[in-house]
């Protein structure tokens, strides 16, 4: 008996979890690429550009509805609530939802990548110069600098994941080199866009506002002091939660899609490879445990990364171990910067605004 209230303690949440990703890639099921991918292409370039806007908008909105919904089913687990079943069923709901809607991005994307027209390309890189030109000429402070870093951290991660599945989505169609090779150099400029993009837009914000360089430690420390937290007591919070909604990230609809696509392109590479069953079965045994042990050392070295002695140093309240002197003052007023982040996530409203 004990084992068991431990069990639903401490599992429930992780198994509801892995059943809401069960149910978002079974309904990917009934999405498919290929109708999707000539449906998005015989549009004119006005319906992708509102298609685009209107994807990215939703992203947003989803992402902040997911997090209230996860936090909400994690208490239920937590403290036994009746409204369990109603949370599970708004979790589930929104990673269908949240899935088909990246899909479709994905779709958007692998259309831009391998169009021949110049014209999709532009598409593109008009999206990352109006990001920029809304952020670049609006007041920021820290905090609100804080929000666009980490808005960009998930927004560039997302590309990357993007840009990888639709690589291997071609490769795994029997794409031939030459174009496979173009769409690799394409694929490449979008990622460098974004970022060159990226660069530039902090750039001129830090010099508008004349925001030092130096915040930007200070949020990798924030963003460390949430990964370290998962070793402390006493927070009603999911803690292997606490990067992932400080940052907006949204794992569970990316975790769909991506083994969605993976499904996908798992036929053709088992034809042009054309193992037996039980060399397909070693195959998947052996990617398994790589994704383990590549989890496990990620993890390992995020927390070696967490806890060095900058980190400790600015979670510790005295820093008296340095004495006296300009270092520790340092310390001190970086100390308090960081703290101050704390109260800011993604989504929080400060200012007014939600950047």
């Amino acid at each position: 008996g004990g084992q068991m209230r431990r069990f639903h303690r401490s599992h429930l949440y992780d198994v509801m979890r892995f059943l809401a990703v069960l149910a978002g890639v079974l309904s990917l099921q009934n999405v498919r690429m290929s109708i999707l991918y000539h449906y998005i292409r015989g549009q004119g370039m006005l319906k992708l550009y509102v298609i685009t806007a209107m994807m990215e908008t939703l992203d947003k909105l989803l992402c902040s509805i997911g997090q209230d919904a996860l936090d909400a089913l994690y208490r239920s687990t937590r403290r036994k609530d009746r409204a369990i079943a109603l949370n599970f069923l708004a979790v589930i709901a929104y990673v269908v939802i949240h899935s088909v809607l990246l899909f479709v991005h994905i779709a958007t994307l692998n259309v831009a990548v391998n169009s021949s027209e110049k014209s999709l390309m532009a598409l593109l890189i008009s999206n990352n110069f109006n990001e920029m030109k809304g952020s670049v000429l609006k007041k920021f402070d820290r905090k609100n600098l804080f929000q666009l870093a980490c808005a960009d951290i998930v927004e560039r991660f997302k590309l990357m994941l993007f840009l990888f599945l639709i690589v291997l989505l071609n490769y795994c169609q029997g794409m031939q080199d030459a174009v496979y090779r173009v769409v690799t150099k394409v694929a490449l400029w979008v990622l460098g866009g974004e970022v060159l993009a990226d660069w530039v837009k902090h750039a001129f914000i830090a010099k508008f506002n004349s925001i030092p360089s130096s915040v930007y430690p200070e949020y990798a420390a924030m963003l460390s002091v949430d990964l370290t937290s998962c070793r402390q007591g006493g927070v009603i919070l999911d803690h292997t939660y606490a990067v992932t909604r400080r940052l907006g990230f949204a794992q569970l609809p990316l975790t769909c899609v991506f083994l969605r696509l993976v499904q996908t392109a798992g036929p053709a590479f088992r034809v042009s490879f054309a193992p037996s069953k039980a060399g397909l079965a070693l195959i998947a045994l052996l990617t398994y445990l790589c994704l383990l042990a590549f989890k496990v050392l990620t993890g390992i070295l995020l927390q070696a990364y967490a806890y060095t002695p900058t980190v400790e140093e600015l979670r510790s309240p005295s820093l008296a171990r340095h004495g006296p002197g300009r270092r520790a003052a340092g310390d001190q007023v970086r100390a308090s910067n960081v703290e101050k982040l704390s109260i800011i996530e993604r989504f929080t409203l400060w200012k007014g605004r939600i950047v």
